[in-house]
C-alpha cells in the first residue's frame, strides 16, 4: 500500500510540471479556424521566464490535484477522505 501511494505523489508531480511547461512553452496550431491553438510558444529567454514561471507553478498546481485525485482512485490507495 505506501509503495503505491508513493506512486501516486510521484506520478502527480511529474505529471503536474511535464503538462504545465507543455503548455507554457509548445505552440500547437489546432484544425479550426486561425487562432486557436494550445500552448502558448513562448521563447525561453531570461526577460520572459519569470512571467511564464508563475503561470507555469500554477498549472502544475492545478494539473497535480486532478492526477492525484485520479491516481489515487484508479490505485486504490483510499488517501481522500470518505
Amino acid at each position: 500500500m505506501q509503495a503505491r501511494r508513493v506512486t501516486v505523489w510521484a506520478l502527480s508531480i511529474i505529471i503536474g510540471f511535464a503538462v504545465s511547461f507543455a503548455l507554457v512553452y509548445l505552440y500547437i496550431p489546432l484544425p479550426f479556424p486561425e487562432g486557436y491553438h494550445i500552448g502558448f510558444g513562448t521563447d525561453i529567454t531570461k526577460y520572459r521566464i519569470w512571467f511564464d514561471g508563475d503561470l507555469a507553478a500554477f498549472q502544475a498546481l492545478a494539473i497535480f490535484g486532478l492526477a492525484w485525485i485520479w491516481l489515487d482512485y484508479f490505485l486504490g490507495t483510499e488517501m481522500l477522505p470518505k
